[in-house]
């Protein structure tokens, strides 16, 4: 029926469908997330300063 003979066929295009649907809404969901907070991003600058006077002092 419709050329998806056996077993195997129908299954990998059922789970490419859903495979493809779950990361839409995977995306979807996290699309803004992982941005820094104000906090976060001063304490990454923070960071970044102290690495680069220990790179400078040796």
């Amino acid at each position: 029926m419709f050329g998806l003979e056996g077993l195997g066929v129908p299954a990998a295009f059922a789970l490419t469908l859903l495979g493809t649907a779950l990361c839409i809404w995977y995306g979807l969901k996290n699309w803004n997330a992982g941005h820094l907070t104000d906090e976060e991003d001063r304490q990454k600058q923070a960071w970044i300063d102290e690495e680069h006077r220990v790179e400078d002092s040796l």
